[in-house]
């Protein structure tokens, strides 16, 4: 049997897993064959054909295209240990992603940008997009510096997600794929992983958890929250007008600040059941209990429909006041 022969015979596999009508079978499995044409990619498909299968299964369970011309998904060969042989992936870009939400409802649109030193990159709070200017055509942008994803939801609202040049490199240096395509198209794996994390925090959708997951199983990337340092209150995060009762100027408040875990965990816990029952004195008794830094640290935790509802209930009671 050859790699055509065990594209073809994952037919049923395909069509069992479909979710997305508008990706088809005649279509995908001649993209997958295109794909492994080349030797190394039969030879881990003759020595894996169960890692072929999952990740034809995987492109029916997202409903994503291999066409080469969307660049939204490929079929790659990966290294598992030192030794041993390659298996077939699925790899999913950062446009496939975006494209992934924008198709499912999960946002309206989104983008994700690299910014390097020569730019100017400015963060303009909660429910607006950043000003980014960049010399597009330039030869001198100098070193990356950091990545970014602004999306808007369906609701209107922008969310945006940062990361700084340090944190990608924690996760490239995780990667089971740090010397393949890290290598080769490093930019392009920076606004992935932006992207990855930014998805944290839109409307959840099947779909995208199933990309997601698929992604960081064979990047070895199996969990990507911040660790309890990162998720310290960041003093240039905090230049933002959250425009809440009682929130004052971010740039007043103290950097080193540690988090109680407990006690957010247990906010969240409240503010979320206050949230689920349309609790208004709950959701603004439990919001002022929390002291500037808290509100903050929280407030990347809900979506834009909670966040939304937090900040009427605040507006509603500063104006009752």
């Amino acid at each position: 049997m050859n790699t055509t022969d065990l594209v073809l015979s994952n037919e049923s596999f395909f069509k069992n897993a479909l979710c997305e009508n508008e990706v088809k079978w005649e279509q995908e499995s001649q993209f997958a064959i295109q794909a492994l044409s080349n030797e190394y990619c039969a030879n881990a498909v003759m020595s894996n054909p169960a890692s072929l299968q999952n990740a034809i299964i995987n492109v029916a369970a997202v409903g994503i295209s291999l066409n080469p011309a969307l660049k939204h998904a490929y079929l790659v060969p990966r290294a598992v240990k030192k030794g041993q042989a390659p298996v077939i992936c699925l790899d999913i870009s950062y446009m496939g992603l975006l494209h992934i939400a924008m198709q499912s409802g999960s946002i309206k649109w989104g983008q994700a940008k690299i910014v390097y030193a020569n730019d100017t990159y400015i963060n303009n709070g909660i429910d607006k997009a950043p000003t980014h200017n960049q010399d597009t055509f330039s030869k001198d942008k100098g070193p990356v510096i950091g990545v970014y994803c602004t999306v808007k939801t369906p609701d209107g609202d922008y969310l945006t997600e940062e990361m700084d040049v340090d944190a990608l490199h924690k996760v490239e240096a995780s990667s089971k794929a740090a010397n393949g395509p890290w290598k080769t198209w490093r930019e392009e794996m920076q606004r992935k992983t932006v992207v990855k994390r930014a998805s944290k925090y839109w409307p959840k959708i099947e779909r995208l958890s199933h990309a997601i997951e698929a992604l960081n199983y064979h990047e070895g990337l199996d969990d990507l929250t911040p660790t309890a340092h990162e998720r310290e209150i960041n003093i240039e995060y905090q230049g933002q007008d959250m425009r809440l009762e009682g929130v004052p100027d971010a740039s007043a408040l103290e950097p080193k600040k540690r988090i109680d875990k407990e006690l957010m965990q247990k906010s969240l816990t409240a503010l979320v059941q206050n949230l689920n029952d349309d609790d208004e004195s709950g959701i603004y008794e439990t919001w002022t209990e929390l002291d500037e830094q808290e509100k903050t640290h929280l407030w990347r935790q809900f979506n834009s429909k909670q966040q939304k509802r937090i900040r009427e209930v605040s507006e509603k009671n500063k104006r009752a006041a």
